[in-house]
């Protein structure tokens, strides 16, 4: 939780569910700032779809943070196809 909350001011962010899209009940979890920034939690495996086209953008950065590793993945540049 440390290194998520060193990149993200968590503590002002609210949740942001309404922008995942095609989830299960409980299998995702967003929270968001000021529609610029967002964390998705996966409490266990699973796949979802964020409507990133409400954002306004036709692209978006992209980093995971693997939790069991303690260690960030390289950040990826995702274009958005309206989907």
């Amino acid at each position: 939780m440390r290194m998520l909350t060193d990149e993200m001011d968590f503590f002002e962010c609210t949740p942001s569910n309404e922008l995942l899209l095609e989830r299960e009940p409980n299998e995702a979890f967003c929270i968001g700032k000021a529609s610029r920034e967002f964390a998705v939690y996966f409490p266990d495996a699973g796949e979802i779809k964020l409507d990133a086209g409400s954002l306004g953008t036709a692209k978006v950065k992209v980093r995971w943070l693997d939790i069991v590793e303690s260690q960030w993945k390289d950040t990826q540049l995702i274009e958005c196809d309206g989907d």
